[in-house]
């Protein structure tokens, strides 16, 4: 599995806890922030977690996954592009993709969410 945009790590050490192998990653600024979070949760660890730096768009992606896990990644419009193109480089065509966002409720995050789904 990975997690993409993680910010904490939290949905990734989750699903490590329950014996997922999980890459978590977000930009270079979070992953001391993640891993200090995997390793205060290390006994809890079933799996693996190991925190790494990937920037949608830019990070070379050489490796496909079972899963691409996402949580609330649907903020910026100039994101919306890199992050799908991503999410794509990470698919093989039996990867499953979860992603789960907070329905929000003005007109540029509607519109935002929109262009997200019809893009991907």
């Amino acid at each position: 599995m990975i997690e993409i945009g993680a910010g904490t790590g939290i949905v990734g050490i989750v699903a490590a806890t329950f014996g997922a192998h999980v890459r978590i990653t977000d930009l270079s600024e979070f992953v001391s922030l993640m891993q200090m979070n995997i390793d205060a949760n290390k006994k809890l660890i079933t799996g693996s977690a190991i925190a790494e730096c990937l920037v949608w768009g830019k990070t070379e992606v050489t490796s496909t996954y079972d899963y691409v896990l996402l949580a609330d990644c649907i903020y910026y419009d100039e994101s919306t592009k890199p992050l799908v193109d991503t999410i794509e480089k990470l698919c093989s065509k039996d990867t499953q993709v979860l992603c789960c966002y907070e329905h929000r409720t003005s007109p540029q995050k509607i519109d935002l969410q929109a262009k997200f789904f019809e893009v991907l």
